[in-house]
């Protein structure tokens, strides 16, 4: 059963508001990830100019437990650093589980990365060496997908939501492609 880490926008410059939506966003698509404590394991990390692990592997196990975490998320402040947050991303694998285990790594974006940043094909690497898998929800008008391009290994693994308000209107198709590789 696959492994998921989250990497939930945090910049300043995403509202209160639209932090909620992502982690409504998160809630809603758990109910497709088969969380259990023999199912899927899910950690949550948010990033802004630096990542900050909120929630690790193997601490939620229910999409009950994973709605209470994410409830008592607050926001981050900071640039947007999606490089630190996808070479942080690839410390959180727990190396001892199987090679066959899925690793699946879900980067919102909603903005470009901020500068003085690696570049992302750069900051992926560790996760393509380790065999984990990138999708990045990609929201709004300000995300640029050339930049966000090199995250992922096929380029429908960017999945352009137009914006924060109908994020949840994506759960499903999100959940197929990521669960089925179709969107």
């Amino acid at each position: 059963l696959p492994i998921f880490i989250f990497l939930i926008d945090s910049a300043s410059e995403v509202t209160t508001n639209n932090f909620n939506k992502q982690k409504e966003f998160i809630k809603d698509l758990s109910a497709f990830l088969n969380l259990s404590s023999s199912g899927s394991r899910v950690a949550i990390i948010l990033y802004a100019s630096s990542p900050s692990l909120k929630m690790a592997l193997g601490t939620l196990e229910t999409p009950e437990s994973l709605s209470r975490g994410l409830d008592r998320l607050a926001p981050l402040t900071g640039t947007r650093r999606m490089d630190r947050a996808l070479e942080f991303a690839s410390l959180k694998f727990d190396n001892k589980r199987p090679q066959a285990v899925r690793k699946i790594v879900v980067l919102f974006a909603s903005g470009k990365q901020a500068g003085g940043g690696k570049p992302l094909n750069e900051a992926v690497k560790r996760l393509q060496e380790i065999n984990a898998e990138t999708y990045v929800v990609a929201i709004g008008s300000q995300v640029s997908e050339s930049e966000l391009q090199p995250v992922v290994s096929r380029r429908n693994d960017i999945i352009r939501v137009p914006s924060f308000d109908i994020l949840a209107s994506k759960v499903k198709p999100v959940a197929d492609q990521i669960i089925n590789g179709t969107f």
